[in-house]
Order: C-alpha cells, then structure tokens, then sequence
C-alpha cells in the first residue's frame, strides 16, 4: 500500500493504485494499521497520508485513528494527494493533505 502510495506511476496512476490499496485493506479483513505504522519509517510521511486518506474515503476505514495522529504530529505542511497534478484543492486537516484531484477507484 504504502509503495503504490509513494509512486502512483507504479500501479499506472492514482485511481488504480486506489483501487488496489482497498482491495489490498480489504484482504487483510481491516486490519492494516499495525503494520502500516510499522512499514512507515521505510516511507516518505506523504504515503503514509494518502493511504490513509484512501481507506477513510473508499474503504470506510474506522481503525485509522492512530496513523491519522502520527500524520499531524509529524507535521504542519500539506502534501498534495496526487503530487504530479496542480496544488490546487481542499485541505484535509486529518490527513494532512490537500485533496487537489478527484479519485475514481474502480470498485
């Protein structure tokens, strides 16, 4: 998850990788939060923020509460969700995020 989520080219863009971290979250029967925060450190904090957006928003996540706290004491700057579009969007205060393209996972 948190590898799509570094480098959405890897999984050929934004929706897909979307697609692919729910149903990933899905697999695991919702139980990812330990080990996300354990694989963190491997990442830049960005990825760690937009998987968690991902999940809340498509997946309907509710045990995320923990990675949501290490994103904002990690942190007062905003990462765009899909870094190659323009900066321009929503802030997302939980995620840290500024939500500057519309996601369409296929699900």
């Amino acid at each position: 998850m948190l590898m799509l989520a570094e480098n959405f080219t890897l999984g050929g863009g934004i929706d897909n990788c979307a697609t692919v971290i729910v149903e990933l979250y899905e697999e695991a029967g919702g139980v990812v939060e330990s080990n996300l925060i354990d694989q963190a450190v491997f990442f830049p904090q960005a990825a760690l923020r937009r998987v968690g957006w991902i999940l809340e928003t498509f997946a309907s996540a509710s045990s995320l509460d923990g990675i949501a706290e290490i994103c904002k004491k990690a942190t007062l700057s905003y990462e765009p969700l899909d870094p190659k579009a323009n900066r321009r969007g929503t802030y997302d205060e939980r995620w840290r995020l500024i939500v500057n393209r519309k996601v369409d996972p296929d699900l």
